[in-house]
Protein backbone atom coordinates (compact mmCIF):
# COMPACT_ATOMS: atom_id res chain seq x y z
CA UNK A 1 0.00 0.00 0.00
CA UNK A 2 3.00 2.62 0.73
CA UNK A 3 4.93 2.18 -2.65
CA UNK A 4 1.49 2.38 -4.17
CA UNK A 5 0.77 5.92 -2.27
CA UNK A 6 4.29 6.81 -3.44
CA UNK A 7 3.57 6.40 -6.89
CA UNK A 8 0.14 8.20 -6.95
CA UNK A 9 2.23 11.31 -5.22
CA UNK A 10 5.66 10.83 -7.90
CA UNK A 11 2.37 10.74 -10.57
CA UNK A 12 0.42 13.78 -9.57
CA UNK A 13 4.11 15.99 -9.28
CA UNK A 14 4.57 15.35 -12.42
CA UNK A 15 1.54 16.28 -13.44
CA UNK A 16 1.73 19.62 -11.59
CA UNK A 17 5.16 20.90 -12.94
CA UNK A 18 4.03 21.85 -16.85
CA UNK A 19 1.16 23.33 -15.28
CA UNK A 20 2.91 26.52 -13.56
CA UNK A 21 5.06 27.94 -15.88
CA UNK A 22 8.36 30.00 -14.46
CA UNK A 23 6.80 33.29 -14.65
CA UNK A 24 10.04 35.73 -12.86
CA UNK A 25 12.82 37.45 -15.08
CA UNK A 26 15.99 38.61 -13.25
CA UNK A 27 17.57 41.38 -14.65
CA UNK A 28 21.32 42.20 -12.88
CA UNK A 29 23.22 45.11 -13.80
CA UNK A 30 25.71 47.89 -12.39
CA UNK A 31 25.72 51.79 -12.83
CA UNK A 32 29.30 52.66 -13.27
CA UNK A 33 31.04 55.32 -11.44
CA UNK A 34 32.49 57.77 -13.78
CA UNK A 35 35.86 59.37 -12.75
CA UNK A 36 35.95 62.18 -14.87
CA UNK A 37 34.24 64.28 -12.21
CA UNK A 38 30.66 64.98 -11.12
CA UNK A 39 28.34 63.31 -12.89
CA UNK A 40 24.53 62.95 -12.36
CA UNK A 41 22.40 59.48 -11.94
CA UNK A 42 21.42 58.04 -14.64
CA UNK A 43 17.70 57.71 -15.62
CA UNK A 44 16.71 54.29 -16.71
CA UNK A 45 13.89 52.20 -18.07
CA UNK A 46 13.46 48.08 -18.77
CA UNK A 47 10.44 47.21 -20.50
CA UNK A 48 9.19 44.49 -22.93
CA UNK A 49 8.29 44.48 -26.19
CA UNK A 50 6.74 41.72 -28.78
CA UNK A 51 8.24 41.92 -32.23
CA UNK A 52 6.19 43.75 -34.82
CA UNK A 53 4.42 45.94 -32.59
CA UNK A 54 4.03 49.70 -31.92
CA UNK A 55 4.06 49.63 -28.25
CA UNK A 56 5.95 48.18 -25.43
CA UNK A 57 3.91 44.99 -23.88
CA UNK A 58 5.24 45.95 -20.51
CA UNK A 59 7.30 48.54 -18.39
CA UNK A 60 8.91 46.77 -15.58
CA UNK A 61 10.82 49.74 -13.93
CA UNK A 62 11.72 53.19 -14.50
CA UNK A 63 14.25 55.46 -12.24
CA UNK A 64 13.86 59.08 -12.87
CA UNK A 65 13.91 62.90 -10.93
CA UNK A 66 11.89 64.55 -12.89
CA UNK A 67 9.13 63.51 -14.74
CA UNK A 68 9.78 66.56 -17.84
CA UNK A 69 13.14 64.18 -18.62
CA UNK A 70 11.77 60.96 -19.51
CA UNK A 71 11.07 62.22 -22.43
CA UNK A 72 15.33 61.61 -22.69
CA UNK A 73 14.61 57.79 -22.33
CA UNK A 74 14.00 57.72 -26.22
CA UNK A 75 12.98 54.75 -27.09
CA UNK A 76 11.15 54.01 -23.90
CA UNK A 77 9.20 56.82 -24.57
CA UNK A 78 8.35 56.60 -27.71
CA UNK A 79 7.08 52.81 -27.17
CA UNK A 80 5.24 53.32 -23.75
CA UNK A 81 5.84 56.63 -22.14
CA UNK A 82 4.18 58.80 -23.75
CA UNK A 83 1.22 56.46 -23.55
CA UNK A 84 0.99 56.08 -19.46
CA UNK A 85 -0.36 58.09 -17.17
CA UNK A 86 0.44 57.48 -13.73
CA UNK A 87 3.77 55.21 -14.20
CA UNK A 88 4.46 55.97 -10.32
CA UNK A 89 3.74 52.28 -9.95
CA UNK A 90 7.05 51.16 -11.71
CA UNK A 91 9.54 53.85 -11.12
CA UNK A 92 11.62 55.09 -8.37
CA UNK A 93 14.14 57.47 -8.04
CA UNK A 94 17.57 57.11 -10.08
CA UNK A 95 20.59 55.54 -7.71
CA UNK A 96 23.74 55.95 -7.46
CA UNK A 97 26.73 53.91 -8.88
CA UNK A 98 26.40 50.03 -7.57
CA UNK A 99 25.28 46.77 -8.86
CA UNK A 100 21.18 46.25 -8.64
CA UNK A 101 19.03 43.34 -9.09
CA UNK A 102 15.32 43.23 -9.85
CA UNK A 103 13.00 40.44 -10.14
CA UNK A 104 10.25 40.97 -12.38
CA UNK A 105 6.52 38.85 -12.56
CA UNK A 106 6.93 37.82 -16.63
CA UNK A 107 3.11 37.77 -18.19
CA UNK A 108 2.08 34.39 -17.40
CA UNK A 109 0.09 34.55 -20.71
CA UNK A 110 2.87 35.11 -22.74
CA UNK A 111 5.13 32.26 -21.67
CA UNK A 112 1.92 30.27 -22.32
CA UNK A 113 1.67 31.56 -25.94
CA UNK A 114 5.49 31.28 -26.79
CA UNK A 115 6.64 34.13 -29.22
CA UNK A 116 9.25 36.57 -30.20
CA UNK A 117 10.17 39.27 -28.10
CA UNK A 118 12.78 41.87 -27.13
CA UNK A 119 13.88 43.32 -23.71
CA UNK A 120 15.15 46.52 -23.98
CA UNK A 121 17.63 48.22 -21.28
CA UNK A 122 18.10 52.39 -21.43
CA UNK A 123 20.10 54.45 -20.01
CA UNK A 124 20.72 57.99 -20.13
CA UNK A 125 22.19 60.75 -18.20
CA UNK A 126 22.43 64.47 -18.28
CA UNK A 127 25.74 66.10 -19.76
CA UNK A 128 26.26 62.16 -20.86
CA UNK A 129 25.53 59.44 -22.66
CA UNK A 130 22.89 57.25 -23.87
CA UNK A 131 22.96 53.30 -23.92
CA UNK A 132 19.97 50.89 -25.50
CA UNK A 133 20.72 47.78 -25.23
CA UNK A 134 17.98 44.69 -26.73
CA UNK A 135 17.79 41.04 -25.75
CA UNK A 136 15.45 39.19 -28.36
CA UNK A 137 13.96 36.19 -26.13
CA UNK A 138 11.99 33.83 -27.67
CA UNK A 139 9.72 32.32 -25.49
CA UNK A 140 9.14 28.85 -27.71
CA UNK A 141 12.80 28.11 -26.38
CA UNK A 142 12.66 25.77 -22.85
CA UNK A 143 12.82 27.70 -19.50
CA UNK A 144 15.20 28.33 -17.95
CA UNK A 145 17.14 30.69 -20.18
CA UNK A 146 19.95 33.21 -19.53
CA UNK A 147 21.59 35.64 -21.24
CA UNK A 148 24.56 38.21 -20.64
CA UNK A 149 25.11 41.75 -22.43
CA UNK A 150 28.56 43.82 -22.90
CA UNK A 151 28.46 46.99 -20.61
CA UNK A 152 26.96 50.08 -22.74
CA UNK A 153 29.01 53.27 -21.91
CA UNK A 154 26.09 54.48 -19.34
CA UNK A 155 25.32 50.89 -18.06
CA UNK A 156 27.66 47.95 -16.65
CA UNK A 157 27.39 44.23 -17.94
CA UNK A 158 24.18 43.07 -17.69
CA UNK A 159 22.57 39.57 -16.47
CA UNK A 160 19.02 38.22 -17.75
CA UNK A 161 17.70 35.10 -16.32
CA UNK A 162 14.30 33.73 -17.30
CA UNK A 163 12.14 31.17 -15.57
CA UNK A 164 14.00 31.31 -12.14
Amino acid sequence: MRQKSISVVAFLMMLAAPLAPASDVVVSFSVPEFSDGPKQRPYVAIWLEKRGQKQAIRTFEVWYEDKKWLKDLRRWWRKSGRYQEDIDAITSATKPPGTYTHKYTFPKELLESGGKYALYIEAVREHGNRTLLKQPIDLSNPLPQSFELEAGKEIGPINIRLGD
